[in-house]
């Protein structure tokens, strides 16, 4: 019994879910598995860079990184609503570049105040590219199987944190003790380095994740609204007749009466539409 209901789940979500937007999600998950590998290989080397390296104390660190994340949260309602408006691809790949951007000008750094840019340079990066992410895919998979699509969003992330600590120790042992790079030589190389993998998510994003155009959108959005009709009519001629009008087609003019007998009845229908 019990293995008869995991067969019907894995077939209802095979059907629930079209071919397309499974691979939209197996596209974003993969970005982020190697957007994450990549921020996680500073891991050993980004507070050594910013403390032995640059010097920089730690009161400096706290203000910067309270000055990133301020612009950071205030550009996310104005992203998420142009990628509302413009189509929401975009933002998630130029979030992506303006995240491995960062790393890579941040190698450059000579002192803190050259820290300031990239690293707001990086929160605008995730706030353009968060929101956008999370509202593509909410549009994308109906409601009763969302769980799933985060809960592998989520998973590639901790993935790309498990390795990226890995790949980022290696790294620095090659560099540092088998090569005898210096500890400055060794955390900017790493910094570069660290950018790499994104770059990988933007390919991915840019070739691989498929969006709708707004006509699309917009004649999905009457087909749901032309079902929900047909729905209220059937609902009235059920309350008036007591039977379901299966297969029986319905004049224009009695689709027309059951709809305004249902609203005189002050009845309030409030349809979502998920873009």
């Amino acid at each position: 019994m019990k293995l008869e209901e995991e067969q019907k789940n894995t077939t209802t979500l095979k059907e629930e879910v079209p071919p397309e937007k499974r691979k939209n999600i197996y596209a974003l998950s993969a970005a982020a598995f190697f957007n994450d590998t990549g921020s996680d290989m500073l891991t050993p080397a980004y507070s050594t860079f910013l403390l032995v390296v640059l010097g920089v104390d730690q009161w400096v660190i706290g203000l910067i990184d309270s000055l990133s994340r301020l612009f950071g949260a205030l550009i996310r309602p104005v992203s998420g609503k142009i990628s509302d408006l413009k189509g929401r691809k975009p933002f998630i790949w130029l979030g992506y570049i303006a995240l491995m951007f960062s790393r890579g000008t941040q190698a450059l750094a000579q002192m803190w105040a050259h820290l300031i840019a990239p690293k707001v340079l990086y929160e605008l990066g995730r706030g353009a590219r968060n929101p956008a992410r999370e509202a593509l895919i909410a549009s994308d998979i109906q409601p009763q199987r969302r769980g799933w699509a985060f809960g592998l969003l989520k998973m590639a992330d901790s993935l790309g944190a498990i390795l990226g600590p890995t790949l980022g120790y290696l790294f620095w042992f090659m560099l540092k003790d088998y090569f005898g790079w210096s500890i400055a030589s060794t955390s900017r190389a790493l910094l570069l380095i660290a950018a790499a993998p994104t770059m990988f998510s933007v390919l991915i994003v840019i070739f691989f994740v498929k969006e709708k155009r707004k006509k699309e959108q917009n004649k999905n959005k009457q087909d749901f609204k032309q079902a929900e009709e047909e729905e209220l009519a059937d609902s009235q001629l059920i309350e008036t007749t007591g039977e379901k009008n299966d297969g029986i087609e319905e004049s224009p003019e009695e689709k027309e009466k059951a709809l305004e007998a249902f609203f005189n009845k002050k009845a309030f229908v409030y349809i979502t539409i998920v873009a």
